[in-house]
């Protein structure tokens, strides 16, 4: 497979701020900037391959490549975190965001292992990421390049008989490691020389799966994973603002774990399935991103609890009609004074929306097909540790339609998003107010596409 994905902007629009405490939206208006056009430039490769029968065991390898490129747009006043005082004031500069990644995923799936129905599913994960970037006005290094190395292997038996219960269980050693030169932070943070250096990383994972068959129509399930993660590397190198800091040693580099147990139950009939789920996700030194006042975001490693629901069901009326209906709700607190416990909302920036969705699904002939669907966005408060709300969601509803035809030897799909033309600011606005983002929705919007299979 072979992708390459390219977009440019024309650099003749400068956006205009809004004002969110007037209810004035950004927009923008025709102009120059000086710097580079916005751009992103994505180039992605891969090659599967997969063998039934090798050694009495399924094969499959993946080899993959991507090379990720992206100048962010001049912004038409200084960022304050830009500002160098060698080059001036009111500095207008621009990054660019470059990285690399090379890997493969090797698995073997082993059935009948030791016994039937035993089946053992193992193999390799590697995983090679360079990335960097830099303000392409000045020259300067925003983030120094980083060279992230990671191999996982990992094994699962899995246990599904005709018995009612089907068991899985697994392990997953990870083993990371990350190089960074010397380097000098921006001018912003105080030009903090941090020295380099090549930290290692190791962690085993354990997971834990099983599923009961109540009846033949009704199974319960319950699971338990342990995750393995980086930080964002780049934020957290490119915002060190105190002195005498090294990569060997800085902690907010150190691998967010994080534990996840998810129970629930699940219906599937002739007529209707039906699936309720609730989840946990904790981490005792999780990630949350936060915006400053230039709009730049910074990383905080903090303790964190995440828990949600998640509810699905989907109606066959008839042979013709089908109604869906999907719920998700979730809440995140965060350790905002690092005493051990969490005591603040989690934000917009870090966490979804509660949201609800409708739909219906109709074949009106055997080559005519259309879907309508409502979306909710509920209301959210965010409180801090004192109780007082800091950040207002105010939600929204929209309909869209699309319609498949069968036609000219493939499908045609033609939409309309937003069909009531629901003028709103959007989740990522509100969650994080900021006078030069603060965007609203897409209004009503048509769209129309062809698709051929050879």
């Amino acid at each position: 497979m072979f992708n390459r994905y390219q977009i440019e902007g024309k650099n003749d629009w400068i956006s205009v701020p809004g004002d969110v405490d007037a209810d004035i939206p950004s927009s923008a208006e025709k102009g120059t900037i000086n710097g580079d056009a916005a751009q992103n430039k994505v180039t992605t490769m891969s090659l599967n391959y997969s063998k039934q029968d090798f050694f009495s065991q399924r094969l499959s390898v993946q080899l993959f490549r991507q090379d990720f490129a992206a100048t962010y747009g001049a912004e038409a006043t200084p960022l304050a975190t830009f500002q160098d005082p060698a080059y001036g004031p009111d500095l207008i500069d621009q990054s660019q965001n470059n990285s690399e990644k090379t890997g493969m995923k090797i698995t073997l799936v082993k059935e009948n292992f030791v016994f039937e129905p035993l089946s053992l599913v193992y193999g390799l994960d590697l995983l090679e990421d360079e990335t960097w970037q830099a303000l392409i006005q000045t020259g300067r290094a925003w983030v120094p390049p980083t060279k992230y190395r990671n191999y996982a292997p990992y094994a699962q038996l899995e246990y599904a008989g005709d018995s009612p219960l089907s068991v899985s269980a697994g392990i997953r050693y990870e083993k990371s490691k990350l190089e960074v030169d010397d380097f000098t932070t921006l001018a912003s943070y105080g030009s903090q020389f941090v020295a380099g250096g090549k930290p290692e990383f190791s962690q085993t994972l354990y997971n834990l799966g099983a599923t009961y068959r109540l009846t033949g129509d009704w199974r319960t399930f319950a699971n338990y994973s342990e995750a393995f993660s980086m930080p964002d590397v780049g934020r957290v190198l490119r915002g060190i603002n105190v002195p005498g800091q090294s990569v060997e040693t800085f902690l907010d580099l150190k691998p967010i774990l994080t534990e996840n147990t998810e129970i629930g139950l699940e219906y599937g009939g002739d007529l209707v399935q039906a699936q309720l789920a609730y989840y946990t996700s904790d981490s005792d030194f999780g990630q949350r991103l936060q915006r400053g006042d230039d709009g730049i975001y910074t990383v905080k490693r903090e303790k964190t609890e995440v828990d949600g629901i998640e509810f699905r069901i989907n109606y066959l009326a008839t042979a013709a009609d089908k109604l869906g209906l999907r719920f998700a709700s979730s809440d995140g607190r965060y350790d905002s004074n690092q005493d051990g416990r969490v005591d603040s909302d989690l934000g917009g920036t870090n966490i979804a929306p509660n949201r609800v969705n409708a739909s219906w699904d109709r074949d009106w002939t055997d080559t005519l097909s259309t879907r309508l669907q409502v979306n909710h966005l509920f209301d959210r408060d965010v409180d801090n540790a004192q109780g007082e709300v800091v950040n207002e969601f105010d939600g929204y509803t929209t309909v869209d339609l699309s319609a498949n035809v069968e036609a000219f030897s493939g499908v045609v799909t033609l939409g309309i998003q937003n069909l009531t033309n629901t003028d709103y600011y959007t989740y990522y606005s509100q969650s994080s107010p900021n006078d030069k983002r603060n965007f609203k929705g897409i209004g009503r919007t048509f769209s129309a596409s062809y698709q051929i299979n050879f």
